[in-house]
């Protein structure tokens, strides 16, 4: 199964194929969808619109991206690109991979980020992620997590800083982003000083949790 989630921009006019059926599939802002079940062609998945011809509705492809090989159950960002091109990149989302008590970065910027989840440091690469496995040996569960970039000054700023709640059967999704406010506008977080309506592009971070393994949903095919 497939679930999506956008980043900057959100979309409810797409479609999976299945068989020769097409299902009507939503990519929530900062939010994730259900989990779909999708046919793929030649390794890859790709997200059809509806178009009206002279000689009839088609379904034309809008993206399309390869799967990462031996992976059945993934997390699908969909953004759009420099002149408005959709991409979408896929993320391991299957349990036995990404485990429960578990912490996962993925980096959607341009920048390498750094993290440390307790003692544990790793670094993320552009469009990249990361998973590592957390054993919280006191009776609280909860993780450090600290997250930084380099700035144009060569200077590392933080982005997120916080202990975290993480229990055995939840595991944390950190993504790192560049937001001009989409993504408080999502969070439904008031913006104050550089945010505060002036469009201008900030490096964040957001988070969610997982607390156990989700069935796809049953699409209905569209008319």
């Amino acid at each position: 199964g497939v679930r999506f989630i956008g980043i900057e921009t959100s979309n409810d006019d797409l479609y999976i194929k299945q068989g020769q059926e097409f299902y009507p599939v939503a990519v929530p802002l900062y939010e994730n969808s259900a989990y779909y079940e999708a046919d793929t062609f030649e390794g890859a998945l790709q997200l059809f619109r509806k178009v009206e011809t002279p000689e009839g509705m088609r379904y034309e492809t809008v993206v399309s991206a390869e799967i990462p090989k031996g992976v059945d159950t993934l997390l699908a960002v969909y953004l759009l690109a420099p002149g408005e091109q959709p991409r979408l990149y896929f993320y391991n989302d299957s349990w036995s991979d990404f485990p429960g008590q578990s912490y996962r970065l993925i980096n959607i910027t341009p920048v390498v980020i750094n993290s440390k989840v307790d003692e544990t440091l790793f670094q993320v690469r552009p469009f990249q992620s990361e998973i590592v496995k957390v054993d919280i040996m006191s009776g609280l569960p909860l993780v450090r997590i600290i997250t930084v970039y380099k700035d144009g000054y060569d200077q590392w700023k933080p982005i997120y800083n916080q202990r975290t709640a993480l229990r055995r059967n939840w595991r944390i999704t950190g993504i790192s982003v560049i937001t001009k406010g989409k993504l408080a506008q999502a969070q439904r977080i008031t913006t104050s000083g550089e945010d505060a309506g002036s469009g201008k592009a900030t490096l964040r971070y957001f988070s969610f949790k997982d607390t156990g393994p989700s069935r796809a949903v049953n699409a209905t095919p569209t008319q």
